[in-house]
Order: C-alpha cells, then structure tokens, then sequence
C-alpha cells in the first residue's frame, strides 16, 4: 500500500480508540460535540492532504487521471489494506456522525469514506510523478471494505473480523529507524520501501468461540529482502487477550477501547503457520 495510506489508515486505527471512550464523550459536553466533530473532519479531509502534498505530491498536479490507470501493487496484501481501510475508516466517520452530530444514517459514513479513498487514488493518478497511478483493483477493495463495514452493522452478531498485525517485529523496529534517519535529515521524499509488507499482516478470521479465532493470513515473502510480488498466505489461530481483558474488568472499568482494537488489530495470543517458511 502507498505510504501515505498506511500511515492514513494508521492514524484512523488510533483515533479509532475513542470510539470506546466514555471520558471522551463527556469532555465534549462543554465545549460542544459538534464542534469537536467538526475539527475532526477537518484534519481528514484538509489536513491530511496538506501533510500527504508535502511529502508524496510535491511535484503537483497535472496529468489526468484517466490517462494513470494501472496497478503498481498487485499482490493480495496490498488489497487486504485497502478493504480494511474502508473497513475501519467508515466505522470512524459512523463514530463522529452518531456522538457528535447525534446522526446515525450509514449512508453519510459510507459515503465519506469513499470520497476519502477515492480521492487518494485520483491524487495519485494525477501527481506529476506518476509514481502510483489509479490502481482499479485498489478502488474495488476500498468499496468491499466499506460494504463489509454495512454488513457488520446491519447483522453485529456476525463472528467475522478482518485484522492487521505485525509479522516480523524486528523489522518494524528498523524501519521506525529509517523513518527517525529520515526526518533527521530533512529529506524531500520518503526512502523507497519503508513500507515493507513483509513486516505486516492481514488476516480474515471467524470467531467460533467468546475469545476463540482461526482463520487464513496474507503478508509478503521476503526472502529476496523486499518482498515484491510474493504473496505469502498462513493459517491463524488465537486466543483474543484484549476481548477477554475488556470483559473481565468490566466490573470496575468499562474499556470499550479494547473491544474496538480486538476488532481492527491482531495482538492476541495467537499461531500463524505460514506455507512457505522464512529463511
């Protein structure tokens, strides 16, 4: 996935931590929930392009969007991303709607969250760089997403969860490293790869039991030490510590938030078997 929807789609995942604060909730009661959701749909939708053209578009637009239709990406992991963007993206803007304007209708979400994806897709097509272009198969995830999101609120009950998790933890801390090297250095654009894929996963579970998951994984091979056009596909089974956490000190503290991390974010106790083994 492009860098700037990562770390997009990284931000999300932690503001997403408030959809289960009640102490957030009542602070907004003084200085006025709409307001605050107001700011919060500014940073999306203004901020967040100011900090993408900074750093990814600094060449501007120009070219047209229709004329930068290809893929550049096209490994399963990279689509896996783009689902659960639209995934967990649109239960943000649900989040924002339903606290902080009191509207509840899933149709305003959903629709925020493919102007959203949309939008990075045709910035990306229309950047002088030509560095990603307008990947179809990209926008037909962000879509999927977006419609398993609807499919999990009209029908809650549906033990079905889709997840991203760290698979090489050693990795991850060298490339917080480069980003550190690169911030340092004052350097106009991101180093290549700094988003290697091989150091996530994507994993698409079923919930059998209460705490209980298996399910099938996709990474990215690197054995070549980049991992490009790889895919690499495991089977995963967990125990879910934070659901378990969440419900067991419930009787003191309600932590909501736990819940909504077990739903997006793969840190329990868990078991992947990968098909084709590391070096």
């Amino acid at each position: 996935m492009k860098s700037f929807v990562k770390i997009f789609a990284g931000i999300i995942l932690i503001s997403s931590v408030a959809m289960g604060s009640q102490e957030l909730n009542a602070s907004t009661e003084k200085t006025g929930p709409a307001v605050v959701g107001v700011g919060l749909l500014a940073t999306e939708f203004i901020g967040g392009p100011i900090f993408a053209s900074r750093y990814w578009w600094q060449d501007g637009f120009g070219v047209n969007p229709f004329s930068a239709v290809f893929e550049k990406e096209h490994y399963f992991e990279d689509k896996a991303w783009h689902f659960w963007t639209g995934d967990i993206l649109t239960q943000y803007h649900y989040w924002i709607f339903k606290h902080f304007f009191g509207d509840e209708r899933p149709y305003i979400s959903m629709a925020l969250t493919f102007i959203a994806l949309t939008a990075v897709e045709i910035f990306d097509a229309s950047d002088f760089q030509r560095k990603w272009g307008f990947s179809i198969m990209d926008e037909v995830a962000n879509v999927a997403g977006i419609g398993f999101w609807y499919t999990k609120y009209r029908y809650p009950s549906i033990p079905v969860d889709v997840r991203i998790g760290v698979r090489r933890w050693n990795a991850l801390g060298r490339s917080v490293e480069r980003i550190t090297h690169y911030y340092k250095s004052k350097r106009k654009y991101f180093p290549g790869h700094i988003d290697n894929y091989s150091i996530f996963k994507v994993e698409f579970i079923v919930r059998p039991k209460k705490y209980f998951s298996l399910g099938f994984s996709s990474s990215l091979d690197d054995t070549n030490g980049i991992g490009i056009d790889k895919n690499l596909f495991g089977v995963t089974v967990g125990f879910d510590i934070m659901r378990f956490g969440a419900d067991k000190l419930s009787k003191w503290r309600d932590i909501k938030f736990l819940r909504t991390l077990s739903r997006y974010t793969a840190l329990d106790l868990q078991f992947t078997y990968w098909f084709k083994r590391q070096d």
